[in-house]
């Protein structure tokens, strides 16, 4: 589904022009941030504002439909990031 062109600039403008998942600001890359589906389409995330964030390409990529990965040091399964929900501080 195609994300209405009001939508998508209300999503960057929430975001600051800077990726939610890693804070990189659309200035520091050439490739350009996107809407994300923070609950995947797939997994029947619906195309509204609390379910879509800005992300940069790579965050995007290496996200996919995943909604959660397993933590690299306690290889435990754990949520994938939602900055929705959850803060950088914790």
């Amino acid at each position: 589904m195609k994300i209405p062109p009001a939508l998508r600039d209300q999503v960057r403008q929430r975001a600051n022009d800077c990726c939610e998942y890693c804070q990189l600001p659309q200035a520091c890359t050439v490739l350009p941030h996107e809407p994300d589906h923070i609950r995947s389409q797939k997994h029947h995330g619906p195309t509204t504002p609390e379910n879509l964030c800005w992300a940069c390409a790579r965050c995007n990529d290496f996200k996919g439909s995943d909604v959660s990965s397993y933590h690299p040091v306690t290889n435990a399964l754990v949520s994938v990031f939602n900055p929705r929900t959850d803060t950088w501080s914790e």
